[in-house]
């Protein structure tokens, strides 16, 4: 059995249409992320009987991914989680979708791997800072909306700005 590398995972956000759809590409969260781990945050239930035994039963999660980065001006996932923080939106404006990209391999320059998609939020913590002679940064939260959507994404890398898209096909029916 082998460890899966943290470069493997692969993430890519974009804002949603004007009337609130998925868009058809996403840019990836790569160059001045230093930290992005995801917390499952399960929900439970525990039902206690009256013959004093009782039941935990999980019945959903509410994923989050913590973010921590470096302003990084060009790169466009960067850019817009930033300008977001620095802009402190909120409600439907801090709208985003969040794909996560399971089992790419260093080398590969485009293809297509399984993916989930998130409707999330981007609730940022801090808009900039650091101490004199620092990188200006910026953190905040993804925080999932819903039950992820699976499916195919389809990445490739833009040779004149070197950065990475991918789009998103959703299977044919979801999976739960």
């Amino acid at each position: 059995m082998a460890e899966q590398p943290r470069g493997e995972l692969r993430e890519y956000i974009a804002k949603p249409e004007s009337d609130g759809t998925p868009p058809s590409v996403f840019d990836r969260l790569a160059k001045g992320i230093s930290t992005m781990a995801g917390n499952m945050n399960p929900q439970v239930q525990t039902i206690t009987y009256i013959d004093d035994e009782s039941s935990t039963t999980t019945t959903g999660y509410e994923q989050e991914w913590p973010v921590d980065g470096n302003v990084y001006t060009g790169n466009p996932a960067n850019d817009m989680l930033h300008d977001m923080a620095w802009n402190a939106v909120k409600g439907d404006d801090a709208r985003i979708y969040y794909i996560r990209l399971m089992g790419w391999k260093a080398g590969t320059a485009t293809g297509t791997f399984r993916a989930k998609r998130y409707l999330a939020n981007w609730a940022p913590s801090s808009d900039g800072g650091g101490a004199g002679g620092e990188n200006n940064t910026f953190s905040g939260t993804i925080q999932a909306k819903g039950a992820a959507v699976h499916g195919d994404a389809e990445f490739s890398i833009d040779t004149a700005t070197g950065f990475e898209t991918c789009t998103f096909t959703p299977d044919a029916e979801p999976e739960e």
